[in-house]
């Protein structure tokens, strides 16, 4: 399944470099529903030093 437009623009407008612990939102995160959305996400945004700890 390809993932569509409007998947990537909500990824790249919720999940990017740059992005401050307090910018990144858990529920955003939730609203991902597809293994190609979680695919997308983690091919292009890595953070190897870590983010914010969501558990």
């Amino acid at each position: 399944m390809k993932i569509s437009d409007q998947q990537i623009e909500f990824i790249n407008a919720h999940f990017h470099e740059g992005i401050s612990g307090a910018e990144l939102e858990k529920s955003k995160f939730q609203e991902l529903n597809t293994s190609e959305e979680l695919h997308y996400l983690s091919t292009y945004w890595n953070w190897d030093n870590g983010i914010k700890d969501w558990h």
